[in-house]
């Protein structure tokens, strides 16, 4: 019995010892909710308006987790002086960032890249971004009290972005959004036709959830677009098209993703019918390059 109490006293007294140092090693830029891990991986600035200027924090987020998550955040910058900046919509005619990551029906080990920007005033330096959980859980369709399973599960975290590396080109960008390699470079060849636009183009869409809604904008995409395919099978289609029927909120809002993951177009139309045709002109313009 004696030596029992000695065991544990001795673990007691180590304790303090290697503790600190636990927390020493604990990675700033990352947080988790539950098997949903957000990591901030590089920033990048763009001149906004006179004395204001656009800082966008490029996140990437895994599900580490056994079971698909579906979750959205509600993330705040916090600045030198006080500060405190929330996301701004941005026109995409003026300024092009990739747009915020999404939590739907991630599969485990799925990842969704992104960015959050915000405008800042000259003369302030941002500091970390605070990122809420919006409800209280990260499963899909659990209930808005949450389950037993999230009792644990954290509200906020807090990611570090001061010391992030700074994007400077388009294909900083690129390395930044994405967590794989930069494409190789193409081998030079002898010039080729351009590819005809038929049924092997296919386009995977998505957008606003819902029967109407996306009926709507998958049929104003067919009526636009006519030539190419529409597939339910995203590993099959050659582009992602996110075509979002305009609310009280906001445009119509449409963005065109590449095979290479690269954003080719995005933009923001009052007609759903404008919206579609210039995804599919920036299809057709990106087959003939």
């Amino acid at each position: 019995m004696r030596l029992s109490w000695v065991i544990i006293l001795g673990l007691l007294l180590t304790l303090p010892a290697w503790a600190p140092s636990a927390r020493g090693q604990k990675d700033r830029h990352s947080g988790r909710f539950g098997g949903v891990l957000m990591t901030a991986t590089a920033v990048q600035k763009a001149e906004a308006r006179k004395d204001w200027y656009y800082f966008a924090v490029f996140v990437n987020i895994k599900n580490t987790g056994k079971k698909a998550a579906c979750a959205s955040f509600d993330p705040r910058l916090k600045a030198t002086y006080g500060l405190e900046y929330s996301v701004q919509w941005l026109d995409p005619m003026k300024v092009h960032f990739p747009k915020a990551p999404e939590v739907s029906q991630m599969l485990p080990d799925e990842e969704s890249n992104g960015a959050y920007v915000f405008t800042v005033k000259q003369g302030v330096e941002p500091l970390e971004l605070f990122v809420k959980l919006r409800g209280k859980s990260i499963h899909c369709n659990a209930p808005p009290e949450g389950t037993w399973g999230d009792t644990m599960l954290s509200q906020e975290v807090r990611l570090e972005v001061s010391d992030l590396p700074e994007l400077k080109n388009e294909r900083e960008v690129e390395s930044g959004l994405t967590s794989l390699p930069a494409p190789a470079p193409k081998e030079e060849t002898a010039p080729q036709e351009p590819p005809a636009v038929d049924q092997t183009v296919r386009v995977f869409m998505t957008g606003k959830k819902g029967s109407s809604a996306e009926a709507n904008a998958i049929k104003t995409f067919r009526d636009r677009c006519p030539k190419v395919l529409i597939t339910t099978e995203k590993r099959t289609a050659n582009y992602v098209v996110e075509l979002v029927p305009a609310s009280f909120r906001q445009q119509n809002m449409v963005v065109v993703v590449n095979l290479a993951g690269i954003i080719i177009y995005s933009g923001t139309t009052m007609n759903l019918g404008n919206a579609a045709k210039d995804a599919c002109a920036a299809i057709l313009h990106d087959l003939r390059n």
